[in-house]
């Protein structure tokens, strides 16, 4: 595994422009004519998605009350803007990791590991990277670890 340069120092507002968190590994498989790559499948927790208003509308017919002129029969729509409940959904994500060398597929799933959630999507030759998972490594990339978090850490805690 090559590994990066040591870069120059950020300060700490370039820092938290990083967006790390917990991620629970719910599969991992081998990428077939792939020699250092593991295809993730990653569980961030419940997605953050903002209510979305929904507009109810009423018939004309509805409109009309006993004592309607002519006038006021003419179709008119009334519109009541109501929130819509919102489905919980598991944001899942797909990574492509060139730790093959160092784990089996079946050694990660379950594990809770520290993902970087807002790196640009990658196009690979397999797929669609969403992101990175941070791993530890010696000097000489022989020792490779994915960086893990305690027990009780949940998918989609904050990092920092």
């Amino acid at each position: 595994m090559e590994l990066p340069t040591t870069p120059e120092e950020i300060d700490i507002e370039d820092f938290f422009k990083v967006d790390l968190r917990v991620a629970k590994v719910i599969d991992a498989q081998h990428v077939e004519k792939a020699n250092k790559l593991l295809k993730l499948t990653l569980d961030l927790g419940l997605k953050k998605v903002k209510p979305q208003p929904q507009v109810e509308q009423k018939s004309p017919e509805e409109n009309i009350n006993t004592t309607t002129t002519t006038e006021e029969l003419k179709p008119t729509v009334e519109s009541q803007v109501t929130e819509s409940p919102v489905q919980p959904e598991r944001d899942i994500r797909t990574v492509f990791s060139g730790i093959k060398a160092y784990y089996s597929p079946e050694q990660l799933i379950g594990k809770n590991v520290i993902y970087c959630a807002n790196l640009k999507k990658r196009t690979m030759k397999f797929g669609v990277s969403e992101g990175m998972v941070l791993c530890a490594s010696d000097e000489e990339g022989k020792k490779v670890l994915y960086t893990t978090t305690d027990d009780g850490s949940e998918p989609g805690m904050r990092v920092f």
